[in-house]
């Protein structure tokens, strides 16, 4: 294989830096994904000048930290700042997005997508960042999110990947609409992604399209069991040189 042409994706939900110690240190987590070395890099509830994080912009930390560039989207206004998700890259940024998706009964729900411009492919690829509603009982709202997310896409051609906290198992309604588009397949056990501590459900997912010359080669949930509620998902895809 050669090197430069694997794609390294990360999603973790971060939970504005809130350790499972109670610590609240977004530098541990940047720590954590320095580790891992990503390309793209897809964070959930990301803090932006919110009292609880001391007006803490999250996103230019963790992209000062690891040395890229990231965009940002908020679901809501937040104790005089703002609360969202981002995606951070090491490759250029050609374009953003903030989609509206259906709401939940509790929080309202933004997606984030950004158009990356990868050397060794010869389309831009679409990545989307998600976090679908946390309620229970809402299969069919985050259904209808993975919905909105998929007629975005068929807009545009091209290669697609998206990543984040689904809040829904492979077995879902939402996650079995997106495996009819995307590549989804099982990660290397242990899957479970939460609680981090004592992880007994796998609802964080990266899937992708369009990248047929690119092959799985490590799918796997990180052992980090303090930084977050949530424990980090790392896929590599690799093609022949």
């Amino acid at each position: 294989m050669n090197v430069g042409r694997q794609v390294h994706a990360v999603s973790y939900n971060v939970r504005h830096g809130w350790g499972m110690d109670d610590v609240v240190d977004v530098t541990r987590q940047a720590d954590v994904l320095a580790r891992l070395q990503p390309d793209i890099l897809f964070l959930q509830e990301i803090d932006r000048g919110a009292e609880r994080t001391h007006g803490e912009d999250q996103l230019e930390i963790f992209s000062r930290m690891l040395g890229m560039e990231g965009r940002f989207a908020r679901f809501m206004e937040f104790q005089g700042g703002e609360y969202g998700l981002a995606l951070v890259s090491k490759y250029p940024i050609l374009r953003h997005q903030s989609i509206s998706l259906p709401p939940g009964s509790i929080e309202p729900r933004t997606a984030l997508a950004v158009q990356l411009q990868l050397p060794f492919l010869s389309l831009p690829m679409q990545c989307v960042c998600v976090h679908l509603s946390f309620e229970p009982g809402e299969d069919d709202v985050r259904k209808a999110q993975v919905q909105t997310l998929l007629d975005y896409l068929a807009q545009t051609p091209g290669p697609a990947m998206i990543g984040g906290d689904f809040n829904g198992v492979l077995e879902s309604p939402a996650i079995q609409l997106l495996r009819g588009h995307f590549h989804l397949p099982p990660k290397s056990p242990p899957s479970s992604t939460y609680p981090a501590d004592q992880p007994t459900c796998e609802i964080d997912h990266i899937a992708w399209c369009g990248l047929d010359e690119f092959a799985s080669t490590s799918y796997a949930v990180i052992p980090e069991s303090v930084a977050s509620d949530h424990r980090p998902v790392l896929l590599t895809l690799a093609s022949p040189a």
